[in-house]
């Protein structure tokens, strides 16, 4: 869930719950280390949390509510719904799994359809299929441009879902 929508939310819940004005503010903190021991460097780390506080007018009293994180718990306390949690928590954190695991599978279904054609015996279509043939009937001028179309296919795929996720921010948490 982004800083914004969180904030949002809990002033929305504070509001809906029968506060006459709600504010949030939102702080997210960044921090990084290193240890150097003999002029060599010993350890690197980066670490960042963030927070959300709510304050309401209720009557003539004022409220305070903070929650430590932007977490599942945290987003319920700050009053988002299933679906915002799913759409805001769960999808972001899950992004990264979901790209790599989507580029294995294509790259394993590709190789699963030739490997069927072949053991097959020829019986089944796909397009690896049609490269095989193409092969075996030595069309390989054919079986070279089907191969380059599908390999740019695949390519592009790859390019559009690492689009998503950058992989080199994944890698340094």
């Amino acid at each position: 869930m982004s800083e914004y929508d969180a904030a949002q939310t809990a002033v929305q819940a504070a509001l809906d719950a029968g506060a006459t004005y709600a504010d949030a503010r939102v702080m997210h903190r960044r921090s990084e280390s290193m240890t150097a021991r003999n002029g060599e460097v010993d350890s690197v780390s980066q670490d960042s949390d963030s927070g959300l506080g709510v304050r309401a007018l209720v009557g003539s009293g004022w409220g305070f509510f903070a929650v430590p994180d932007l977490t599942d718990r945290a987003a319920r306390d700050a009053g988002a719904s299933r679906f915002e949690i799913v759409r805001f928590i769960v999808l972001p954190l899950c992004k990264t799994g979901i790209a790599l695991g989507s580029i294995f599978v294509v790259s394993i279904v590709m190789g699963d359809f030739f490997v069927v054609k072949v053991m097959s015996g020829g019986g089944s279509a796909s397009v690896v299929g049609a490269f095989y043939e193409d092969i075996g009937v030595l069309q390989y001028p054919t079986a070279a441009a089907s191969a380059t179309i599908l390999t740019i296919i695949v390519l592009l795929l790859v390019v559009l879902i690492l689009r998503t996720v950058d992989i080199r921010k994944e890698l340094t948490r």
